[in-house]
């Protein structure tokens, strides 16, 4: 299995077209499958700055690539604090504790992913909420709710995608019956986004001085109160 995913982690980077956040995501993938393989311990802070390596050697100019920019802040801020996130919000659900029984288990199921989706989703922007003001001059208020509707979704089409275009070559009834229930996850995704992009206070514009300095102020805070 883990050659299998090295060996569609390189197929997909060349049809996603290497770009510098699709690049970062292989380069993690493979080295995180080839510890076992090497009989060595995984370790995502590594195969992060390993990434970043690779990136900057091929073309030092892509450091200003707000994707690549992007993409490693994010996964930073997730390894930083998403465990971290996951854990309290757990405890403080009672999701930690042991089920009394397999219909527990499964009952839990649903508030297990609404808390790991969240803690993603916050300790993805930690990193990325600075520079989406700098660049976009906005900042999303409503992403977390956006991921917890999405990304499930996400996942769901892009291996189903995947399948349909395999299944095409082999046998295109097959893949014309697939493509149905693909096409309803298409469109409920469609509805998500343009229901959820509606709200005024959807998104924070950042082109006023006082909320970049609210900004600038939120994340001075952390750093005085490390500082002193």
């Amino acid at each position: 299995t883990a050659v299998l995913t090295i060996f569609w982690a390189v197929i997909f980077s060349g049809i996603a077209g290497y770009t510098p956040s699709v690049t970062r995501s292989a380069v993690m993938i493979v080295l995180l499958q080839l510890a076992p393989l090497l009989d060595r311990e995984r370790d995502a802070a590594t195969s992060l700055g390993f990434a970043l390596m690779c990136l900057l050697a091929a073309n030092p100019f892509s450091a200003a690539h707000i994707g690549l920019q992007l993409s490693f802040a994010a996964v930073a801020g997730i390894l930083l604090t998403g465990d971290k996130l996951q854990g309290w919000l757990s405890h403080a659900l009672r999701l930690d504790t042991r089920p009394r029984n397999r219909l527990d288990r499964l009952w839990r199921r649903a508030p297990r992913f609404v808390v790991s989706t969240l803690a993603s989703t916050l300790g993805a922007s930690v990193l990325t909420t600075p520079l989406v003001a700098y660049y976009f001059h906005s900042f999303s208020l409503i992403s977390p709710l956006a991921n917890l509707l999405t990304l499930w979704a996400v996942g769901f089409l892009l291996l189903g995608g995947l399948l349909a275009g395999v299944l095409a070559w082999l046998c295109l009834p097959l893949a014309q019956l697939l493509a149905i229930p693909l096409s309803w996850l298409a469109r409920y995704m469609l509805w998500a986004v343009d229901w959820l992009s509606r709200p005024t206070l959807a998104a924070l514009s950042m082109e006023s001085v006082l909320y970049r300095a609210w900004v600038a102020f939120l994340y001075l805070l952390p750093l005085a109160a490390v500082l002193i």
